[in-house]
């Protein structure tokens, strides 16, 4: 075994790492650390039955429908702003060759890129990690994953991450993990066993192809981040809550019937056709629960309200309003839109950060060297604001007249599917302009009289 880590160019840091891997991941703190991450994103994909479930009675959850109501993934989904719409991403004076070569082999970017900073804002930091795939770069996010140091506690210089974990306890397959440094990777058990490493003799990429994505930067542990834990404890609370109604609603439907003054082994048949004859002196009758229902719909309001306020969010987007005045849609986003503009410097040092790597990763898979890094830069929408129909073509109609912007720009960014960019929309605009003009011309000939010319020679 020893021949063959001296067979690569990272043996002594490798080896040592796949040895604490072992230990490491069973340490109490850090099995609380995933714990919590994985039971956010149960929370954030709706999968977290099994946890609000477990506050109702074992024999009561047979009886009531699961309640679902997923309130992360909607804050979650609606304070993450920064990527709505893709930025625009330039190599300085570079020729449009090299432009179009950057996006052909970034393909896929700009989705991920919206995926990963809603991940960070649940989770509070995940790994990006940029993998050579189908002849481009595929961005990854890693979740559950070891960070490795050298002399700096805060910059890693190595990972491990999990491939695959357990299905169950009595699912004995090893958990497959992955082993990345500057030089390489490696593919390995659990338990030690190397299955697979990058090429001895293949230069690595000279970095470590990973990009950390913080909400707040931690200052003395690297690790010492949290999950969005009030989003999660009040969606917790309000699946418990949505569960005691269902099963006050059930239970008033049909009540608690009983009867007096009746031996235990008599048996009552009922139906609407059946007419019961009882015992003298017996009785006949049901109870149902006190109707809860409006006190439980307005402490879930409230908890709800709550929690979206701390989010920067409004009372109107907890009812589902969505009729309001242009001056009120961007009043209730004043506070959204100064979140964005600190989430906008934290998401532009992480492209600059990626960019780096980028560069690295497309030199050494395909030889082509892409600009340096000082001439990167990504360009962000200034301002995100909910707007009416009308104030949306209030502010376009002000921005055209001011020359802030254009019909192209304004078209491509109306159907960014049908027209990528405004060099597409202003063909299309010139087709429109050039067909309108001779359908005016051949309409104006067709209906106008033909008045005759009279020769009076």
């Amino acid at each position: 075994m020893a021949d063959f880590y001296d067979a690569v160019a990272f043996p002594n840091l490798a080896l040592r790492v796949i040895e604490m891997s072992k230990l490491d991941f069973q340490q109490k703190a850090k099995n609380g650390f995933r714990e919590e991450r994985s039971l956010a994103l149960k929370y954030y994909r709706g999968l977290a039955e099994d946890d609000y479930m477990s506050f109702i009675t074992e024999d009561l959850r047979a009886q009531i429908p699961t309640p679902s109501n997923n309130i992360t993934k909607r804050i979650i989904d609606r304070t993450s702003l920064v990527y709505m719409k893709p930025p625009i991403r330039s190599l300085g004076k570079e020729d449009d060759k090299k432009i179009a070569q950057y996006k052909k082999y970034t393909k896929g970017k700009d989705l991920k890129m919206q995926g990963a900073e809603r991940k960070t804002n649940l989770l509070g930091m995940i790994a990006i990690k940029l993998t050579w795939r189908n002849s481009r770069i595929e961005y990854e996010n890693i979740i559950d994953f070891e960070p490795f140091f050298g002399d700096d506690p805060m910059t890693p210089i190595a990972i491990a991450y999990p491939l695959s974990t357990k299905a169950s306890v009595l699912d004995l397959t090893p958990v497959i993990w992955m082993y990345w440094d500057k030089d390489g990777w490696i593919k390995y058990e659990a338990g030690g066993k190397i299955l697979e490493m990058s090429e001895p003799n293949k230069p690595g990429y000279g970095v470590l192809p990973f990009v950390f994505h913080f909400v707040d930067v931690p200052e003395g542990d690297f690790l010492d981040v949290s999950v969005d834990r009030e989003l999660i404890f009040t969606n917790r609370v309000i699946n418990v809550l949505q569960a005691n109604a269902n099963a006050n609603v059930i239970f008033r439907s049909f009540g608690q019937k009983y009867a007096t003054n009746i031996r235990e082994d008599t048996v009552l048949t009922g139906g609407q056709d059946i007419i019961l004859t009882l015992p003298e002196g017996s009785t006949l009758g049901s109870v149902a629960p006190e109707d809860t229902i409006l006190s439980v719909k307005e402490a879930i309001k409230f908890i709800y309200q709550g929690c979206a306020v701390n989010h920067h969010l409004s009372a109107e987007f907890v009812e589902g309003t969505v009729l309001a005045s242009g001056a009120s849609l961007i009043e209730r986003s004043r506070e959204l839109t100064e979140d964005r503009k600190s989430d906008i410097t934290r998401c532009r040092n992480v492209e600059e950060a990626i960019y780096v790597i980028e560069r690295e990763i497309l030199r050494v898979e395909t030889g082509w060297q892409a600009p340096a890094a000082e001439f990167f830069s990504v360009d962000y929408e200034e301002e995100y604001i909910d707007e009416s129909p009308e104030a949306k073509r209030a502010r376009n109609d002000w921005e055209l007249a001011h020359n802030w912007t254009t019909n192209a720009i304004l078209l491509a960014e109306s159907d960014p599917d049908k027209y990528p960019t405004p060099e597409d929309a202003q063909k299309a605009i010139d087709e429109n302009r050039k067909a309108n003009g001779l359908r005016g011309a051949l309409s104006d000939a067709l209906t106008q009289p033909v008045i005759p010319v009279i020769d009076e020679a």
